[in-house]
C-alpha cells in the first residue's frame, strides 16, 4: 500500500510551571496582582495555568501569612470568581496556631461571580486559608481583596443588613436589631453573610456535561503537568504513535487538517500522520492492517486509527503513552469520546466501559480511536472482505490480563453530526465471534439489538440447577413465583428448594403441602430472625444442583427460556455470578445490573426506572455484559464456586448489600460477573419484607453500609464498568455535574 506520510518533528521541552518550594512561581505571579495584608506562604494542590487556577484536589487551598499578624477587628473580603460551575469559597482564620472549622465560614455569593464576607477578630490572626471551591476545577480569580473596616463602614454595612431585614416586617427588623447587639456586644471571632449560593436549579444533560467538561479538564492540566516535570513514570523509550486515516472513512482536505492541527498541538512529540491510498478498498479496519503492514519499521511502537472527524484533546497522546506505558502486556487501548456540536460547545459523551468480553462478543463498543500495538497489527491475520481482521486481532488477545485497556478519559471530540464508527461491518463480526468461541455457543446476528445474540452450549445432559426462595408467609406471592417457575420454564433439569424462615399463616401451610406434591419442590425449615445471606447458605449447603441459583419468592418468570440463558453463562469456566433483567410489575426497569457508587451511597441498580423497552444508555439494556455486581433477587452461580468463596456473610450482610459483597469476592477471585437481557422476570421489589429505611430497619442498614465502606473502600468509588465521569447519586447514567 502507498502511504503519504508526514512526520511531526519533536519541539523542545515545553517549561515547567511552577518553581522551587510550596510555592509555584506561577501561582504566586498570579496572587501577586491581590489586595492582601499577607502574603502567599503555600499553595496546596494549587498550580497556575494561562491565567487560571488549577485546583488539583478537592480540599486544594491557599495559604497567607503575616508577619505581625492581622490586628483585632472586622474585616471584609471581597473576590470575584470565574468557573465553570457556582464554587463555594471558604476562608479558615488561624488563632490558634492552627486551621479549625470552628474559624471558618462560606463566603456569601453575589452577582456575576462575586463574593463577600465580614468577619471579627477577637485576638491577632497568625494566617488565613482560603478554599475557591470543594472540587477540582479550573478558574480564574479577579480583584480579591482584604481590609480591615473601619467604625463608619461597620454601620454603614449594618444600616443595608438592617433595610433588607424591613422586608420581613417589623418582626425581622426587631431581629436583626437584637442578633447585630448580641454580634456586636460580643468580644468573639464571628462572620456576618455567612453561607453559600442557592442550590442551583435542575440541569440538562447536556447543561450537566458542560460543566463536568469544564471541571474534567484539571484532570488534563495534572496530567500535562506531571508530563512535562517527568513524574508519569513512563520507563524506557516513551510510546511513539503512527496516526493513520484510513481511505475510507471519507472526509476531504479540512478535516484532515483540522485533524493534524489537533495533532500538532499535543505537547508529546513522538507521533507521525499517514494517509492511506484511497485506492486501498476495503473496511476501514482492514485498510488499517494493510497501511501498519506497509509503514517503515520506525513509524512508531503503536498504530492509532483514527476518523478524520476526529479532534484530539489536548492531553490525548500523553494519556494513551501513559496508558499503554504502564501495561506492558497491553495491545489495544481505547477512550471516551464526545462530539462537537454546531454551537462549538461538547455534547454527547460516550463513556465507556472497562474491557467487557461479554458486551464485545454482542457489539465492538470500543469507539473511533483506537491505539493498536504495532507487531499485533503485523501478526494479525487476513484482510480481505469479510474477515473482521480487527475484531479477531482483540479476541485473540482478550484472554491475556490487561490486553485491553480503556481510557476513561475524553480524549477525541468528533465533529458535526457525527455517527458511532464502525470500523467493521456488524455481519463479518458474527463468524468471527462464533469462530473465537470455539464451537462452545452459536452466535447470530440480532437486528433489532444490532448485536450478536450469543447462546451457549450446555453439556449433555444439562446440569441441576437448585432454585433457592426465601419465604416467610406472603403465599400469595409465593404462589404466583413458584407456579410461573413451573409452568413456564422449559429448562429440563431443575428442583425448586423453598426455605421457609418461620411461616405461620395456614394459607402458607396449605400451599407448601400443595408444593410438595411435585416432586421438583422441597420444603426446607428455617426458623428464626430473617437473615438473607444465613438463608441462602443454609439452602446451599442442602442444594443438589450443580447450579445454584438465588430467587427472591417476589419474582415471576415470563420467558421460558430464561434458566437456560442464565445456566448457559454460568456454565463458563472463568463467569462466577450471571444476573437478569428485572422489571417492576408495571414495566419499568428494576434491575439492569448494579453499580457501585461510592462509599456512603455503596451500589445502586442501573437503568432504574427507564422503559421496559428501553435501549439504555448505549444500548446497554440490550446487551448482556461484564459488571462489578448482580443482585441476588435473581442470581445464577455454580455450587462450587459459592462455596469456594464463601456463600453469602451472615455475620455482617444479614439484608443488604449481601450480594454485591458476594460478586466483589467473586471477582476478586478472578470470576466474572455478568448480567443479560435475554433471561427476564417481573419483581415486585421486597414487597414480602419492607422498606430498609423504616425506622425499626434503618440502624441495622446503616451498620451494613459502614461494613461495605469499610470492606471494599476505594473499590466502591472506582466502578471499571460503570464510568468514573457518572453522578453518584444513582445508576442513571447522568453525567457529573459537580
Amino acid at each position: 500500500m502507498a502511504l503519504r506520510e508526514d512526520t511531526h518533528p519533536a519541539p523542545g521541552a515545553a517549561p515547567v510551571p511552577g518553581g522551587a518550594g510550596p510555592v509555584p512561581a506561577a501561582v504566586a505571579a498570579l496572587v501577586a496582582g491581590w489586595d492582601l495584608p499577607a502574603r502567599l506562604s503555600a499553595a496546596d494542590a494549587v498550580i497556575a495555568e494561562d491565567e487560571r487556577l488549577v485546583l488539583l484536589e478537592d480540599a486544594a487551598a491557599l495559604d497567607f501569612a503575616s508577619e505581625r499578624g492581622l490586628a483585632p477587628g472586622w474585616y471584609a473580603l471581597d473576590l470575584r470568581i470565574r468557573a465553570p460551575i457556582p464554587v463555594k469559597p471558604r476562608l479558615y482564620v488561624d488563632l490558634d496556631g492552627r486551621f479549625e472549622e470552628r474559624y471558618a465560614f462560606n463566603l456569601k455569593a453575589g452577582a456575576r461571580g462575586s463574593y463577600s464576607a465580614f468577619f471579627r477578630l477577637p485576638r491577632p490572626a497568625l494566617a488565613l486559608r482560603l478554599q475557591l471551591s470543594r472540587v477540582r476545577l479550573e478558574l480564574q480569580v479577579e480583584n480579591c481583596r482584604l481590609r480591615r473596616l473601619s467604625a463608619l463602614e461597620l454601620a454603614l454595612a449594618g444600616l443595608r443588613a438592617g433595610r433588607a431585614s424591613l422586608r420581613k416586617g417589623p418582626s425581622g427588623l426587631l431581629r436583626f436589631l437584637a442578633g447585630a447587639a448580641g454580634t456586636l456586644a460580643k468580644r468573639d471571632f464571628d462572620s456576618f453573610d455567612e453561607g453559600g449560593s442557592a442550590p442551583p436549579p435542575p440541569l440538562t444533560v447536556q447543561e450537566r456535561y458542560r460543566r463536568w467538561a469544564g471541571i474534567e479538564e484539571v484532570s488534563a492540566v495534572r496530567l500535562l503537568a506531571g508530563y512535562r516535570e517527568g513524574r508519569l513514570g513512563i520507563a524506557g523509550p516513551p510510546p511513539s504513535f503512527a496516526v493513520v486515516l484510513p481511505a475510507t472513512a471519507g472526509g476531504g482536505p479540512a478535516t484532515a487538517m483540522a485533524l493534524r492541527g489537533t495533532l500538532e498541538a499535543q505537547p508529546y512529540p513522538h507521533w507521525s500522520l499517514h494517509e492511506a491510498d484511497p485506492g486501498s478498498g476495503g473496511s476501514p479496519a482492514a485498510a488499517l492492517l494493510a497501511a501498519a503492514r506497509s509503514l517503515p519499521a520506525d513509524a512508531g511502537d503503536w498504530v492509532l486509527l483514527a476518523p478524520p472527524d476526529a479532534r484530539f484533546a489536548r492531553h490525548a497522546l500523553v494519556a494513551f503513552a501513559h496508558a499503554v506505558a504502564g501495561h506492558r502486556e497491553a495491545v489495544l487501548a481505547y477512550c471516551d469520546e464526545d462530539r462537537i456540536g454546531e454551537d462549538g460547545h461538547r455534547c454527547d459523551p460516550v463513556f465507556r466501559p472497562a474491557w467487557s468480553e461479554a458486551l464485545y462478543h454482542a457489539r465492538d463498543y470500543l469507539g473511533a480511536v483506537l491505539a493498536v500495538r504495532a507487531s499485533a497489527l503485523r501478526d494479525a491475520g487476513p484482510t480481505g472482505p469479510g474477515s473482521a481482521p480487527l475484531t479477531r486481532l482483540v479476541l485473540r488477545h482478550a484472554g491475556t490480563p490487561g490486553a485491553i485497556v480503556h481510557v476513561d478519559s475524553v480524549l477525541v471530540h468528533r465533529t458535526g453530526r457525527a455517527q458511532p464508527i464502525a470500523w467493521e461491518d456488524p455481519a463479518a463480526r458474527t463468524p468471527a465471534v462464533a469462530e473465537a468461541l470455539s464451537g462452545r455457543a452459536t452466535v447470530a446476528y440480532d437486528p433489532v439489538r444490532q448485536g450478536n445474540r450469543v447462546r451457549w452450549r450446555l453439556p449433555d445432559p444439562v446440569p441441576l440447577v437448585t432454585l433457592v426462595v426465601p419465604t416467610r408467609d406472603r403465599a400469595d406471592l409465593l404462589a404466583v413465583c413458584i407456579g410461573s417457575v413451573l409452568g413456564k420454564t422449559d429448562y429440563p433439569a431443575y428442583e425448586i428448594l423453598v426455605v421457609d424462615n418461620g411461616s405461620v399463616e395456614p394459607a402458607t401451610r396449605d400451599l407448601f403441602a400443595e408444593l410438595a406434591r411435585d416432586p421438583r419442590v422441597r420444603i426446607l425449615e428455617w426458623p428464626g430472625a430473617f437473615n438473607f445471606s444465613a438463608i441462602n447458605n443454609a439452602a446451599a449447603a442442602a442444594a443438589r444442583g450443580e447450579i445454584l441459583v438465588l430467587l427472591n419468592n417476589d419474582t415471576e418468570v415470563r420467558d421460558p427460556e430464561w434458566l437456560r440463558e442464565l445456566a448457559g453463562w454460568v456454565m463458563q469456566p472463568d463467569v462466577g455470578a450471571v444476573g437478569a433483567k428485572l422489571l417492576y410489575p408495571g414495566g419499568t426497569v428494576q434491575h439492569g445490573g448494579v453499580g457501585l457508587l461510592s462509599r456512603r451511597g455503596v451500589a445502586g441498580h442501573l437503568h432504574l426506572g427507564e422503559p421496559g423497552n428501553a435501549r439504555g444508555y448505549q444500548d446497554r439494556l440490550l446487551l448482556p455484559q461484564d459488571l462489578s455486581a448482580v443482585t441476588a433477587a435473581c442470581l445464577a452461580v455454580r455450587s462450587a464456586v459459592y462455596a469456594e468463596v464463601g456463600g453469602l456473610d451472615a455475620e455482617n450482610l444479614a439484608v443488604a448489600f449481601n450480594d454485591v459483597d458476594f460478586c466483589l469476592r467473586l471477582r476478586r477471585a478472578g470470576y466474572r460477573v455478568v448480567w443479560t437481557p435475554y433471561a427476564e422476570l417481573v419483581h415486585h421489589e421486597s414487597v414480602s419484607r419492607g422498606d430498609d429505611m423504616a425506622p425499626d430497619k434503618k440502624a441495622r442498614f446503616l451498620k451494613e453500609v459502614d461494613h461495605m465502606a469499610r470492606t471494599w473502600g476505594a473499590a466502591l468509588e472506582a466502578d471499571p464498568f460503570y464510568s468514573r465521569h457518572f453522578d453518584r447519586g444513582n445508576g442513571n447514567f447522568m453525567p457529573r455535574a459537580d
